[in-house]
């Protein structure tokens, strides 16, 4: 709403209008004219709570780090692009402070988030808790690590021959409950309330799960006599490296604040993992390549 007297401009930040990345309380801004358009400023009448500024790019804002930066278009009810602006959630260190933003013609109407955000720029990575911490910290090599994991798992997927095997249905799976492991890592307890670590509880019977699908497969597949090599087709290799990595990955989560769960979790995957290998290989028709020790030669005297 504008008022041509003094240059005002009231936003009302509703979800309707913004990102759904905004799941602390929303705010009401003021905006002022500093001169012709698209120069404001911004003051947030509800601090200290995190609220919505549209920064100006020719004026840096110390509050320009603390949150997640989106692209958000306003359009009437006739779908044409009345403006856009570029959002940033960050939190005030007391009402009735004024940062400057921007407010220039739309040139494309896009209802999605940008992909980017410019918020890790300076090393740093908010946790699910908002708390923010170092790049190198020890949960984000966790999260890493798992979410290598998982794209792994889906190249073992993709090189199934037999894309409705019970394997490949086992992954689909498996690949949506790794997501569910990772929220969990990324809240750790020293600074989540009980509702967040409440909506990313890991059940324990996901254990179960995993152990009940290793029994069912090794029930269809030769007894293991012998060490195996890596290896049985591109499926069952790429499941060989998935293994291998989800130790690395289990190993991690000793230095997070990690429940038994998640741990317990990673320990049957492997498991798991080692199984559809072999399984794999079996239903392709490809041998099992056993180890070999080397024989020591008889030394001539």
């Amino acid at each position: 709403r504008t008022s041509a007297a003094n240059s005002v401009v009231n936003f009302n930040s509703t979800p309707e209008t913004h990102s759904d990345t905004m799941r602390s309380s929303l705010a009401l801004l003021k905006a002022r004219a500093l001169g012709p358009a698209p120069s404001f400023l911004a003051r947030c009448r509800s601090p200290p709570s995190p609220c919505i500024l549209s920064l100006s790019s020719s004026s840096p804002s110390p509050s320009s780090s603390l949150g997640r930066s989106y692209h958000n278009t306003t359009a009437p009810a006739s779908s044409r692009p009345l403006f856009s602006a570029s959002y940033t959630v960050c939190t005030l260190p007391s009402s009735g402070s004024w940062l400057p933003f921007s407010l220039a013609p739309a040139t494309h109407y896009s209802t999605s988030p940008c992909i980017y955000t410019r918020t890790g720029d300076s090393g740093a990575s908010s946790l699910f808790t908002g708390e923010r911490r170092p790049k190198d910290d020890p949960i984000f090599h966790a999260l890493g690590h798992t979410d290598e994991l998982n794209a792994l798992i889906g190249v073992a997927r993709a090189f199934i021959e037999d894309q409705q095997s019970i394997v490949h249905q086992h992954c689909e799976e498996i690949q949506s409950r790794l997501l569910d492991l990772g929220s969990s890592v990324a809240t750790p307890s020293s600074s989540a309330n009980v509702a967040q670590l409440e909506r990313v509880h890991f059940d324990p019977k996901h254990v179960e799960v995993l152990e009940n699908w290793i029994d069912a497969l090794t029930e269809e597949l030769p007894p293991l006599r012998n060490f195996i090599l890596p290896s049985g087709g591109k499926a069952s290799s790429s499941f060989h490296v998935a293994r291998a990595v989800c130790r690395r990955a289990e190993r991690s989560l000793l230095l997070c604040e990690s429940p038994d769960p998640l741990r317990h979790y990673l320990n049957r995957l492997s498991d798991y993992l080692f199984t559809a290998a072999r399984y794999v290989s079996m239903r392709e028709g490809h041998p099992e390549t056993p180890y070999k020790k080397v024989k020591e030669r008889t030394r001539r005297s």
